[in-house]
This record gives structure tokens, C-alpha cells and sequence, in this order.
């Protein structure tokens, strides 16, 4: 129960009735938390979803008009009351000691961000043993990992290189006075932008290098691979980037440029499996990839930028064909020589 009718912690998640399937281990996990001083708001905006019956008491369900997922989580920011919001998907799931775990560190640090890692290996997340943590307590160091976690090998595979806003909680008094939230127009990624407009602003940031709190699942019918008008809307991506990027101290303008590229690189790879899984033609695929790295001169910097800093390697080659303009042949030389074999693998089922 919440103490003094003060509530420690908002769990946000839009929910719609194809993820039905999902919706009693997503349900258990909340509910069941170790920490129990929460509420969890479901975002809905389908009027025939069967399952929202016999809640426990910590849960509502805000009904709104169709949106899109960000506009639902701005929505839900702005009905929360926790101290700090968590964002969850439906498909996904919550670690049963994440508030918890959150809660013992607000109690000695309090930060305005707190950053576990992210699991999609069920073997993994179900070994949820260590809690120990690092505290980032000024806006440069919180900006600095925000830009160089693609960097550093402490932060290789997936423990803090996804840019998702789930499983991650931010304090809502910076989200509420700074006026921080979801990209509103349809937008490739909003997610990312949204963590780094929240970190650029943010003075505080604790990171669990050996905790994982969320299980992010792979679901072939999610909102990320429907391929739907949102997954192509790369242009107002790349804008907020760029703005970002000058928001940005120019002693992080290495670790930006890194940043960019990875971001770029891996949009790049999302069309292509795309174009493999035949939704789009080629022809689209190439305006696709040449509408975002023309956006501004960011994506050109960042490309020059890891380019030279290449030795002779296949991603060079890639590289000197995008800075020539040749997307054709880029394509199919990242076809070739540069898609991991394991995502051929997992797309083909082979």
C-alpha cells in the first residue's frame, strides 16, 4: 500500500487485443512485485479487449480514442502520480524484484534515471542474482554514457545498447518540468529520442551492470515489425537527432558521432530485413535508406567520421559507397559482406 497516499512508482502499458496471449504473465509480474507501493495504468484505444476484468486495486485503464503508441505514453505521463514512471510493453515483462531493486537505490542516490539491463535470453533473466550499481551524479557523466555505451566494452551486447524506453525508470518531476515526452508525429525509433532528450536534461543516472529487470520478447507480430507507415517514418528520426546533437557539449561530439552512426547502421540493417522478408521493394528500400542519411549533415559527419577511423575492413567498403551516393551497390554489398549470419539465420528459420 502506498505510504502517507504517496505512490513510489507509475508502471505504464498500452495495451490492444492481439496481445491477449501475453497478458496473464505480463499481468503476474506486476502484480506480484516483491515492492508493492505502485500503480500501473493500462492505455487502451480498442473497445472490444475481453481480458481487463478483476484487476487488483493498483490497476486502471484509461480508454482513449486510437492513437499511437507514443501519443498513448504521453498520455500516460500525463495521468500518472508516481515519483517515477516505468514504461512496459504488453509482450514483454517485468522482473518481480525491479521496484524493488529500484526502490533500495532511490532510498540512497535517488536519481532522476535508473538503467537496468535488458534480456531477451529467458535463461538469463531468470538468474536475476547481483544488484549492484553505478551512480553517473552529474549531467556531463549522464550524457557521456547516454553517447559512448557503444563504446566502451562494458556496455557490449545487450546490456545497455538498446534504446528502448522499457524497463527503464525516470523520475517524473524531470519529465513534468522540463515538458519531456514521445515524439507525437509518427516516428521511427521515438523511444531513443525520447531517452536522450530525457538524458540531456537529466543530472542523475544509476545503471545496473549485472541486473535484469526486464525480458524484452521477440514477437513477430509486434508493432516494431508490422511494417506499418510508423516503421518508415525515419525522416522526423533523423530531425531529432540532429537537434540532439546540437543540444549536445561539444567535448561528447566523438561519442555523438559514434552514437549517430550506430543509430544510423542499425536503421540501415532494420530496411534491409525488410526488403528481404519481401515488403518492400528494392527500389523503396534505396529511397528509404537515402531520404534518412540525407536528413542533415549529421549523418554525413558521423559516416566521414567512422569511416576514417576504420582500418581497411568490409564496413569501410560499405562506408565509401554511401559517402559516393552508390546506395545500390551498398546494399547489396552489406547483403553480402556484412549481415550477420545468425540474422539470416533467425529470418529464415534455417
Amino acid at each position: 500500500m502506498a505510504v502517507n497516499n504517496r505512490i513510489d512508482f507509475t508502471i505504464i502499458c498500452s495495451l490492444r487485443k492481439k496481445y491477449k496471449d501475453y497478458f496473464d504473465e505480463l499481468y503476474s509480474h506486476i502484480v506480484n512485485q516483491s515492492y508493492g507501493n505502485f500503480e500501473c495504468i493500462f492505455i487502451v484505444d480498442e473497445d472490444d479487449i475481453d481480458y481487463l476484468e478483476n484487476l487488483d486495486d493498483r490497476f486502471r485503464v484509461v480508454r482513449v480514442e486510437e492513437q499511437w503508441l507514443s501519443s498513448k505514453r504521453n498520455i500516460g505521463i500525463n495521468e500518472s502520480v508516481g515519483d517515477y514512471i516505468i514504461f512496459c510493453d504488453a509482450d514483454d515483462y517485468l522482473d518481480i524484484n525491479l521496484l524493488k531493486v529500484f526502490k533500495e537505490e532511490i532510498n540512497k542516490s535517488n536519481p532522476d534515471i535508473l538503467f537496468p539491463r535488458i534480456s531477451r535470453d529467458i535463461k538469463s533473466f531468470k538468474s536475476n542474482v547481483s544488484f549492484d550499481s553505478k551512480l553517473y551524479s552529474n549531467n556531463s557523466d549522464v550524457v557521456n554514457f547516454f553517447f559512448s555505451r557503444y563504446i566502451y566494452p562494458f556496455y557490449k551486447g545487450d546490456i545497455f545498447t538498446s534504446d528502448g524506453c522499457w524497463g527503464r525508470a525516470f523520475k517524473r518531476s524531470l519529465l513534468i518540468e522540463n515538458n519531456l515526452r514521445f515524439v507525437e508525429e509518427p516516428c521511427r525509433a521515438e523511444d531513443a529520442i525520447f531517452n536522450n532528450d530525457v538524458a540531456l536534461k537529466a543530472n542523475s543516472l544509476c545503471v545496473f551492470p549485472n541486473y535484469f529487470g526486464y525480458y524484452w520478447r521477440y514477437n513477430k507480430k509486434s508493432e516494431m515489425n508490422s511494417f506499418n507507415s510508423l516503421f518508415f517514418s525515419i525522416v522526423p528520426f533523423g530531425e531529432n537527432l540532429k537537434r540532439q546533437l546540437l543540444e549536445c557539449n561539444p567535448k561528447y561530439s566523438k561519442n555523438c558521432k559514434w552514437y549517430l552512426f550506430d543509430i544510423l547502421y542499425g536503421q540501415i540493417n532494420h530496411f534491409i530485413l525488410v526488403y528481404l522478408r519481401g515488403k518492400i521493394t528494392k527500389k523503396v528500400l534505396i529511397s528509404k535508406l537515402k531520404s534518412f542519411i540525407e536528413v542533415g549533415s549529421f549523418c554525413h559527419e558521423s559516416i566521414v567520421w567512422k569511416h576514417n577511423s576504420l582500418n581497411k575492413s568490409p564496413q569501410k567498403r560499405f562506408l565509401e559507397l554511401i559517402l559516393r551516393n552508390e546506395y545500390n551497390k551498398a546494399v547489396d554489398y552489406y547483403l553480402v559482406a556484412i549481415m550477420p549470419f545468425k540474422i539470416l539465420k533467425r529470418l529464415f528459420g534455417k
